[in-house]
């Protein structure tokens, strides 16, 4: 490791610190943490998880577990089970407590019959049995990152939400090619860029494991075009997802690009510990930057490579050698 390298993974480390005293403040307030919901348990959850560090896995769990109580507490007092987002909710919530460790016995069994009425157009915007969203549509990106989203977990925890993951991955060729000159459009960058990214958060469950380039050259190779485009337009929370899911290729600290995209995130952050500019009504705006950027800067325990959906390994070949 380089002088370099050395100085900028202090200050890595540094910024990871000071990111988590913005997060822990805000779980410690109850109002944030009911304006949060469960992006915050996710975040904690995959903290919890997958960082290398034992006192950063250790802060996300005793954050997690209270966040969750309250998390639940809320959501059972305006339970709606007639309702598909307050059972799509109940469904995410629940998987991370129990990647938190917490365990409701039952929940389960009850939120399967909850969903059993509802199809995949309630829960992920459009019938993946039928069709991808509409590639021209204004959206359709947006769309698909969150049926990819919402199948993850879902399937992660048990309960089918109208789609099962392979359904709605299976419109991957469909969805490319990623046109890096979709930036002179900034809202439609950002639609393709966030459904990229969680392509890969999907498959390798949130940082559990690595995976090989060859499964997904595409992907591979628009993340590795878009990294310099987010810095140029000083965007920390796509920054950070962006170095976050390049990593997870295998790609180390040291290499030029994701040297540059640290070397940002450190320079860029508020001195509160945040990223970004937000107000009070758009706090989670601020709160997803600083995840993302956390997550782009810290170290995981990775496993792998290996797909959070093996079956699907076939698939991703083929589609990979007609690429």
């Amino acid at each position: 490791m380089t002088a370099l390298d050395r100085r900028l993974a202090t200050a890595r480390q540094r910024a990871i610190r000071k990111g988590m005293r913005f997060i822990a403040e805000a779980a410690a307030d109850d109002a944030l943490l009911a304006h949060l919901g469960t992006g915050l348990l996710y975040s904690l959850r995959s903290m919890a998880r997958t960082s290398a560090d034992d006192a950063l896995r250790r802060t996300a769990r005793l954050l997690g577990r209270h966040a969750f109580a309250l998390w639940e507490r809320s959501t059972l007092e305006a339970a709606d089970f007639r309702h598909p987002d307050w059972v799509a909710e109940a469904v995410r919530g629940y998987g991370a407590g129990e990647g938190l460790g917490l365990r409701r016995e039952g929940m389960r069994e009850w939120l399967v019959e909850a969903a059993r009425p509802f199809g995949s157009r309630a829960f992920i915007g459009f019938d993946a049995d039928r069709g991808p969203p509409a590639v021209a549509r204004e959206g359709a990106y947006r769309t698909w990152c969150i049926g990819l989203t919402s199948a993850w977990c879902g399937e992660r925890y048990g309960v089918p939400l109208g789609a099962r993951y392979a359904d709605v991955l299976c419109w991957l060729p469909r969805m490319r090619p990623y046109d890096i000159a979709w930036r002179q459009s900034r809202r439609r960058f950002h639609d393709v860029a966030y459904s990229v990214t969680h392509v890969v958060y999907t498959l390798n469950d949130y940082g559990h494991s690595t995976l090989d380039p060859r499964w997904l050259p595409d992907e591979y190779m628009f993340l590795r075009a878009a990294l310099p485009e987010a810095i140029a337009d000083a965007d920390a929370d796509l920054t950070g997802e962006l170095l976050d899911t390049l990593r997870a290729f295998g790609v180390p600290h040291d290499d030029t690009q994701v040297r540059m995209g640290a070397q940002f995130l450190v320079d860029s952050q508020n001195a509160d510990g945040s990223w970004g500019t937000w107000d009070a009504d758009s706090f989670y705006t601020g709160f997803h930057a600083a995840w993302a950027a956390i997550d782009g800067l810290r170290d995981y325990r990775w496993t792998g490579p290996r797909l959070a959906f093996p079956e699907v390994l076939p698939q991703l070949q083929a589609w990979a050698r007609r690429a």
